[in-house]
C-alpha cells in the first residue's frame, strides 16, 4: 500500500471551502457505515462532499488511497474501449507479443526501456481503424481514440531552449488529424524516441558480439570462416577474442584476408573407433584413430574399411561412432546453430538472439562490429550498406532498441564499377543494395579513424507523415503501470494509453472539487505518487480495494451489472460512496430505481440533499425561463 506524502501532517489539515450545515451531517453519517449513496439535484454539493470526506479520511491517515470512478458513454466518446487492433505488436522483456495475446499480469516495454507491467485490460470493441505513418518510414495501427504524446512544432522549436514549457502533450489521434500540419504547410506532430530496450532474458554469447557483427559485415561463412579488412584496430580485437575461445586469427598471403580456424592442422573432426567384443560384450571407444592402429597394429585403411562395413574379425565388431561435432572450429559449430553457416552476403542476417537475448552493451558491441566494416560516417550520420535486405532490417531494428534512429534508403546500383582497397580489385555490382541511414546518442563506431569523425549535433525526431482511414476491425486497450503511460508499438513506435489520461475529462469535475477543497498544487501531487487513483469500471472485475475510499460520481448512468461490479470490489476498512441525483438520468436502465431500496438497509447510508450551494442566481434565472415558457 501507498501511504500519504510525508509533507501531508494532521495539524496542516485546512480545507479552502466551508460545508453547508446539511453537508456537516451527512458527512458524520458517510463516517458511520462503508457504504453511502448520496443523491440530490445538480448543485446540491455531492460531488464536493464526497471529496471532502475522502481527502479528510486521508490526510488523517485512515486510509491510504482514493480510488475515483465515473460512467462513461463510450457510444458517444468512444473512449477505453480499444485503441489497436488485436494483432497489433507490443514489445515485451523477451521480444514482440499482441494487444490479443497479452494477458494482466504480463511484461512490456516501457518508454524509458524499462519494464513494466500490464494491469487492465478493456472489453473488445469494433472501430474504424487508421494507418499512422512517420517521416522515418515507421507504420503502426489505432483507432481514432487512441493517444500518442506528441511536440507539435513550435515545441519542437524551442525545446532545447524551453525544456519545461514545450515538453509537448497528449492527443488523441483525431485531435492529430485535425492540426496534422501547420499553418504554414509543415509537419506538426513529433513522436518522442524510446530509450534502450533492457530485454531480461540476458544470454552470454559464445560467439563475441562484435566479431559477430564483423563477420556479418566483412566476413565470409563458407568452407572457411573469417574476414576482410585492413584496419589493425579491428584486427587485433578481433585477434583477442578469438585467443580466448582458443581459436586462431591467420593472415592468406593476400595480406587482407584473415580465416579463423579451430586446429590449425585439422578442422574436421574425425568420427570415434567403436570395437564391442562378441562374446564378452565389452566395448572399448577410441577418439583418436591413431589410437587403434598402434594398440591393435592394424593398417589405417583396413581399420576404416572394417568400420564402414561393421566386419565381425577374430570375435572383435568394427564400427563407427557418431561425431560429436561438424569441426572442431567451434566457432562454426556455432555458425550451424544459428543457421548462419555458408550464408552469402544475400542471405545474411542478425540471428534474433542477439537482440532479444542481449544487453544493452552487447547490442552496443554487435552494432560498432558491423559499422567498423561496411559502415561509413559523414560526421552528421552513420550507414551500413549490404544487399541482404533482410539484414538491413535487422540493423534497422537492433538501433531502434537501441534508441536510435535508422532510416533505410534502396539503391539500384547494379552494374555500377568500384576499385576495392587492398588488392584494388575491380568490383562490380550485381545486387541491389539496401542503405541503412542511423544516427544515435552514442558513438557506433570502435576504430578511431571513424569514432573521431562521428559528431551528430542533430537527431531528426519522428514527424508523423500521414494518417490514412482504414476499414473496421476488433480494437482492445492495454493498461500498464508506468508512470507515462507510454509503451512500445509496431516499428518502436512510442505510443501513449494513460488510462488516466482517458479519463481526465469525465473525472475533471471530481478533480476541480478537490482543487476547490486543497489547493491544485497539493491535489496533482497526490495524483502523480499515486495516492489519488482514477480507475474506470471496465477494469475493476478482480480488484479489491482495501484501506480505500472510493468514490463514484454520477452513478445515475450506470446499470445494475456495474453497481454489483463496484460494490463487491469493497474490501476491509474502506469506504464506498455514490453520488447522483435521480433528474439526471441517462440511460434507459439505470440503476437508481432499483437501488432506491437501499433507504432502508441499515448497513448502507442514505441520504439526500435538498440545497443549493452554487450561486442563488442560477435558481431564479432558471425558475424565470420556466415562467415565461409555460
Amino acid at each position: 500500500m501507498v501511504n500519504p506524502p510525508n509533507r501531508v501532517r494532521k495539524s496542516e489539515i485546512k480545507f479552502k471551502t466551508e460545508l453547508t450545515e446539511e453537508q456537516k451531517l451527512v458527512k458524520a453519517s458517510i463516517y458511520e457505515k462503508d457504504i453511502s449513496i448520496i443523491l440530490g439535484n445538480f448543485g446540491s454539493g455531492k460531488t464536493h462532499l464526497a471529496c471532502n470526506v475522502a481527502l479528510d479520511m486521508l490526510f488523517k491517515k485512515q486510509i491510504n488511497k482514493i480510488f475515483i470512478t465515473r460512467p462513461i458513454n463510450f457510444e458517444a466518446t468512444g473512449y477505453l474501449k480499444g485503441p489497436q487492433p488485436l494483432y497489433s505488436k507490443v514489445l515485451t522483456p523477451y521480444g514482440w507479443s499482441t494487444i490479443g495475446d497479452l494477458k494482466v499480469g504480463d511484461e512490456v516495454i516501457a518508454s524509458n526501456g524499462l519494464v513494466s507491467k500490464v494491469i487492465g485490460k478493456s472489453e473488445l470493441n469494433t472501430e474504424p481503424i487508421y494507418r499512422v505513418t512517420t517521416t522515418d518510414g515507421r507504420s503502426m495501427l489505432c483507432s481514432i481514440y487512441h493517444l500518442f504524446h506528441t511536440l507539435i512544432f513550435n515545441d519542437k522549436k524551442h525545446r532545447l531552449d524551453y525544456p519545461n514549457t514545450h515538453k509537448g502533450s497528449v492527443k488523441t489521434l483525431e485531435e492529430i488529424i485535425n492540426t496534422l500540419l501547420d499553418n504554414r504547410g509543415r509537419i506538426n506532430h513529433y513522436l518522442p524516441y524510446n530509450k534502450p530496450v533492457e530485454f531480461l532474458d540476458v544470454k552470454s554469447h559464445f560467439i563475441h558480439p562484435y566479431l559477430m557483427g564483423v563477420l556479418l559485415g566483412d566476413g565470409y561463412l563458407g568452407s572457411s570462416v573469417g574476414f576482410t579488412n585492413l584496419d589493425n584496430e579491428l584486427i587485433e580485437k578481433c585477434r583477442n577474442i578469438c585467443e580466448k575461445l582458443n581459436l586462431h586469427l591467420t593472415n592468406s598471403n593476400n595480406q587482407i584476408h584473415y580465416s579463423i580456424h579451430g586446429r590449425v592442422l585439422n578442422n574436421k573432426p574425425s568420427k570415434s573407433i567403436i570395437l564391442t567384443n562378441v562374446i564378452t560384450n565389452e566395448v572399448e571407444i577410441f577418439t583418436k584413430r591413431h589410437e587403434c592402429v598402434k594398440k591393435y597394429n592394424i593398417d589405417p585403411g583396413t581399420l576404416n574399411t572394417r568400420c564402414l562395413k561393421n566386419i565381425i574379425k577374430d570375435n572383435i565388431h568394427y564400427s563407427f561412432g557418431e561425431k560429436e561435432s561438424d569441426s572442431t572450429n567451434v566457432l562454426i559449430n556455432e555458425l550451424i546453430r544459428l543457421k548462419l553457416r555458408h550464408k552469402k552476403a544475400l542471405d545474411k542476417f542478425i540471428p534474433k538472439e542477439f537482440i532479444y537475448n542481449s544487453s544493452v552493451e552487447d547490442r552496443v558491441e554487435l552494432l560498432r562490429g558491423l559499422m567498423d566494416t561496411d559502415g561509413t560516417n559523414d560526421g552528421k550520420a552513420g550507414a551500413f550498406t549490404t544487399i541482404s535486405k533482410q539484414l538491413a532490417l535487422d540493423i534497422q531494428e537492433l538501433v531502434w532498441s537501441l534508441g536510435g534512429r535508422a532510416v533505410i534508403y534502396t539503391r539500384d546500383r547494379i552494374g555500377n564499377s568500384t576499385i576495392r582497397k587492398g588488392d584494388n580489385k575491380n568490383i562490380t555490382t550485381k545486387h541491389i543494395s539496401y542503405e541503412v541511414c542511423l544516427n544515435l546518442d552514442f558513438n557506433p563506431f570502435y576504430i578511431s579513424r571513424k569514432a573521431i569523425k562521428y559528431s551528430p549535433k542533430y537527431k531528426h525526431l519522428i514527424g508523423i507523415k500521414s494518417i490514412e482511414r482504414l476499414e473496421n476491425d476488433v480494437v482492445q486497450c492495454i493498461k500498464i503501470d508506468n508512470e507515462e503511460g507510454l509503451y512500445i508499438t509496431n516499428d518502436y513506435i512510442v505510443t501513449h494509453n494513460s488510462i488516466e489520461e482517458k479519463m481526465s475529462f469525465h473525472v475533471f469535475p471530481i478533480k476541480q472539487n478537490m482543487y476547490d477543497a486543497y489547493g491544485k498544487e497539493r491535489i496533482d501531487e497526490l495524483f502523480k505518487d499515486g495516492v489519488i487513483q482514477i480507475i474506470p469500471i471496465d477494469y475493476m472485475k478482480g480488484i479489491t480495494v482495501s484501506n480505500g475510499f472510493m468514490i463514484v460520481d454520477e452513478f445515475q448512468d450506470i446499470k445494475y451489472e456495474d453497481f454489483e461490479l463496484i460494490v463487491t470490489r469493497l474490501g476491509v476498512d474502506s469506504k464506498l460512496v455514490f453520488t447522483g441525483s435521480e433528474q439526471q438520468i441517462g440511460i434507459a436502465h439505470s440503476c437508481i430505481n432499483k437501488i432506491k431500496c437501499l433507504e432502508h438497509c441499515p448497513t448502507v447510508n442514505f441520504a439526500t440533499l435538498q440545497s443549493f450551494h452554487r450561486n442563488p442566481d442560477i435558481i431564479k434565472v432558471l425558475n424565470f425561463i420556466k415562467e415565461n415558457n409555460k
